[in-house]
């Protein structure tokens, strides 16, 4: 299920007040400079997109109803990916995309996703 939404701020004021969540917060540059450091290396912003995806999937294996929230840069697509595999494995997830100019690995695993017909 895909949603678009205007109103982020309730929601997130709604699940901060329902879950016990621990938000780790990355700074931008740092995470340019590692995505930088890796192309360098050879490894391409989709590889790293996937690889963390996978992450995010195996960190939520516990829950059986997901939302995830999803901007247009290559964060969203990350929860793209992340939702992709926990569908896989028979989660109930919902997608939230945010407003934006989607990078192109962003709109590759969109089309992945909207491709399930589980999602």
């Amino acid at each position: 299920m895909f949603s678009n939404s205007s109103y982020y701020s309730s929601i997130s004021d709604h699940i901060y007040a329902h879950f016990n969540i621990t938000i780790h917060i990355s700074f931008t540059m740092d995470t340019r400079a590692l995505d930088m450091n890796a192309r360098w290396l050879g490894i391409e912003t989709i590889q790293l997109m996937e690889n963390a995806g996978a992450a995010v999937a195996r960190e939520a294996n516990n829950y059986q109803h997901i939302a995830v929230f999803a901007g247009a840069g290559n964060n969203g697509g990350d929860g793209l990916v992340a939702a992709r595999h926990m569908a896989g494995k028979g989660k109930e997830v919902t997608v939230y995309l945010l407003p934006g100019t989607p990078t192109t690995a962003h709109s590759h695993n969109l089309a992945i996703l909207k491709r399930m017909p589980s999602i």
